[in-house]
């Protein structure tokens, strides 16, 4: 019984020892852990989940962003952001909203560039392009990319896009196509330019303006067109103003086409050609659906070939 108890007392003293040679091998040479390595950008840089930017005017908040994911760097005042959902608050104008699939916003300056942009203009139409820079300050945005448009009544394209976001205005500035559809009829469109003025509810078409109405088509420098919700009221064609309708050909300085009473008014150094007949005047209607002509002109002319 001695001798069993010698032996456990042994193989106990054994194990202790061994379990203090270990421990003090491990405090003499400690295990090497693997620490990664922060970068000097990683340093400078806070990452936020669903981030929320708002801007305020006058202590009224006009512009509210959200973010699926931002950047905010320590050491300056930009933010980096991706999938981008926005608001704009124009006062006069009201809101509309925006998307982003990646921008950057310096929120001292309150300006910023925002990629693979959308927006939806007062639920009348929507506008994509492949950058847009925005200022804040005074309500503008710029995009030099191709530009469509698209509404319920409404289809354009050009290249590079103004905004004057507080005034409710868009220019696309080159290479523009396109048409406006009402009720009755669609009227297809290309120019060098184009500005909407949406609280005039006016289209002004500019350089190299040509325009087609139901076989109508008109040739002219500049050219505005007044549409509402219930369609296109009139258009206004200025400066080398050609029309071309059934067989007709009318020359001008200036024409009113009024679509209510379906007449074109054509003002100073009139020159009208129909078949075998023409008229020269300062002021001659064409009544294009009746393909009739009046005027109070005392200068008018009326020739026809072999008399």
């Amino acid at each position: 019984m001695r001798a069993r108890k010698i032996a456990i007392y042994i193989f106990s003293g054994i194990v202790v020892l061994t379990l203090l040679s270990s421990f003090y091998f491990f405090l003499r040479k400690p295990q090497k852990l693997h620490t990664p390595k922060i970068s000097e950008k990683e340093r400078r840089v806070v990452e936020i989940r669903d981030a929320v930017y708002t801007g305020e005017k006058d202590g009224k908040v006009d512009l509210r962003l959200k973010a699926k994911l931002a950047r905010k760097y320590l050491d300056r005042n930009d933010i980096e952001m991706e999938e981008i959902e926005g608001t704009y608050i124009s006062e006069k104008k009201g809101p509309f909203t925006f998307m982003g699939e990646r921008g950057v916003l310096d929120t001292e300056k309150q300006t910023g560039i925002l990629y693979g942009f959308t927006a939806k203009i007062h639920n009348e139409y929507e506008v994509k392009t492949g950058s847009i820079s925005f200022n804040l300050k005074d309500g503008s945005a710029f995009g030099e990319e191709a530009v469509f448009i698209k509404g319920q009544k409404l289809s354009l394209k050009g290249v590079g896009i103004r905004g004057e976001l507080k005034q409710g205005k868009f220019t696309l500035l080159k290479d523009v196509s396109g048409s406006i559809k009402t009720d009755k009829d669609a009227y297809a469109f290309e120019s060098d330019s184009l500005t909407y003025d949406r609280e005039n509810s006016i289209y002004i078409l500019t350089g190299g303006v040509k325009a087609d109405k139901s076989g109508m088509r008109i040739k002219c420098n500049r050219m505005h067109i007044y549409a509402d919700n219930t369609g296109v009221r009139k258009v206004e064609a200025f400066g080398n103003t050609e029309m071309l309708s059934k067989g007709t050909v009318a020359k001008s300085d200036k024409a009113l086409y009024d679509f209510n009473q379906k007449k074109v008014v054509f003002f100073g150094k009139v020159y009208v050609k129909k078949e075998e007949m023409e008229l020269k005047g300062d002021i001659i209607e064409y009544y294009f659906e009746e393909g009739r002509f009046t005027t109070s002109s005392p200068k008018v002319r009326i020739k026809r070939n072999g008399y």
